[in-house]
């Protein structure tokens, strides 16, 4: 969990197991790069019988990513699966700069306490 975000943060449940794969399953059955915006997703989750927010789509995609199930990919403009190589070069790129951020944010807030 994450402190001041625990409500957002528990640990998987079987059910948002369940959820990812039902995600990956729909996702594979589109053409790679095929883009589903965080509320299509969540429509589709609701259409099957699951509530579902935007912290838990990105909860189940964390999940996917952390676990190899996917190279579930993502942009300002949704998430898409991606078997290109420098696709997923360039995301895990990215995923280390937002870390670089936080850690240069994380180092600016230590200097008052």
């Amino acid at each position: 969990m994450i402190t001041n975000f625990e409500s957002y943060t528990v640990d998987i449940t079987d059910e948002e197991i369940a959820m990812a794969d039902l995600l990956i399953t729909a996702l594979r059955k589109h053409p790679p790069g095929t883009i589903w915006t965080s509320s299509q997703i969540i429509a589709g989750f609701r259409r099957n019988g699951y509530q579902c927010t935007s912290p838990r789509v990105r909860k189940i995609v964390a999940y996917i990513r952390s676990k190899s199930i996917a190279p579930l990919l993502a942009s300002s403009n949704g998430y898409y699966l991606s078997s290109n190589s420098l696709e997923i070069k360039k995301h895990i790129k990215s995923l280390e700069q937002r870390i670089a951020g936080i850690q240069i944010a994380i180092n600016g807030l230590k200097a008052f306490i």
